[in-house]
């Protein structure tokens, strides 16, 4: 069900208005990034055992089968983290369970050094941005004082610093805003189903790769930097078109969306038509795939639109929204594997996360 709190006519105004500013807020910064820094060896010759007892002993986290809990000892022992910042760290635990590929190494090591700085805006930086991670010096800047806009700023950001690491700091934009959003929507808000500010349109394409080569191939990816895994099982089905002109493609839309330039069609239509052949190949007797395909279809029809944002929730309104969870085991066991279609009343007006 979508959430229940409408305000008429300025309500919506100022959901458009943050949502244009935070379009492009948070995503891991490639400034300064020195891809031969090494984190491979943060956990040598560590006692692991007797670190997830301290876990288990500070936070309360039931830490014995899974070593790469040990990644929360990392935030214990850090004193740049307040206690609540640390505490979002501790909260990552089911993420941590739910993902076998993450990097435990290069994540002790970025959360065990990270420093969180809530700062003015530096002169020349944009407006849309409220935050960045950057990999290469561990450092989050926050650029907002708002209480409601801060802690889930600080989530995303700490999900870039507990994900990035020298392998997949390049991966394509649009899948790593797309799956990061996706992770803060399963795990941290009332309505995991919906995206109600951010990147919209990054997490309906991420959503449409999920379909497409299922989510644990997309957490992969996402987390190992591995492109060929996602790449790979597009190409069984993708008929004349090219899988890594497809993402390539895709990114482009998709950044030159929200840094607020003019998309290119023919950019937009080869994401499209790619879209549409694939599904048709492989999905054309799946009555279900392709109910969710042209779902998600006509939500990235939007795109071109120049109240994008706007359309979206108009969108969202009169079609509803799929109850599908693709990455938390918790609510995969709540919902199972089946797709059901809930819609958002008419007095329902989205409430910002962000």
């Amino acid at each position: 069900m979508g959430r229940n709190n409408r305000s008429s006519g300025g309500g919506a105004k100022y959901f458009i208005i943050m949502m244009m500013i935070y379009a492009a807020l948070t995503h891991c910064s490639n400034e300064d990034i020195n891809l031969n820094r090494d984190k491979s060896n943060e956990l040598a010759g560590s006692n692991i055992e007797s670190m997830l007892e301290e876990v288990e002993q500070i936070t309360g986290i039931e830490a014995s089968n899974n070593d790469n809990l040990v990644i929360i000892h990392a935030a214990i022992n850090n004193s740049n983290l307040s206690d609540e910042e640390k505490a979002i760290v501790y909260s990552f635990a089911d993420i941590i369970n739910d993902n076998p590929y993450i990097d435990s190494n290069s994540a002790y090591g970025s959360i065990g050094n990270v420093d969180i700085f809530y700062v003015p805006r530096p002169d020349g930086t944009s407006e849309t941005i409220l935050g960045d991670f950057n990999f290469n010096k561990d450092i989050i800047n926050i650029y907002t004082e708002s209480d409601s806009l801060k802690r889930e700023t600080q989530i995303h950001e700490l999900l870039h610093c507990l994900f990035t690491n020298y392998r997949n700091v390049n991966i394509p934009v649009f899948l790593a805003e797309g799956v990061t959003e996706i992770l803060v929507n399963e795990y941290f808000t009332p309505n995991p189903f919906v995206e109600e500010s951010s990147y919209p349109y990054e997490v309906a394409l991420t959503k449409l790769l999920c379909e497409m080569v299922e989510p644990d191939r997309v957490l992969e990816a996402y987390t190992t930097g591995n492109m060929n895994v996602i790449k790979d099982e597009l190409r069984k089905y993708e008929g004349t078109g090219d899988a890594t002109t497809f993402i390539n493609a895709s990114d482009r839309v998709l950044e030159r969306l929200e840094s607020g330039r003019e998309i290119d069609p023919e950019t937009y239509n080869y994401m499209i038509n790619y879209l549409d052949t694939y599904f048709n190949n492989k999905y054309s007797d799946d009555n279900e795939k392709m109910e969710i395909y042209n779902y998600y279809r006509g939500m990235l029809a939007q795109i071109p639109s120049e109240d994008r944002y706007t359309e979206y929730w108009n969108y969202i309104y009169e079609n509803g929204y799929y109850e599908r969870a693709y990455f938390s085991s918790k609510l995969k066991l709540i919902y199972g594997n089946d797709s059901v279609r809930d819609n958002v009343s008419e007095e329902v007006n989205p409430v910002l996360k962000k």
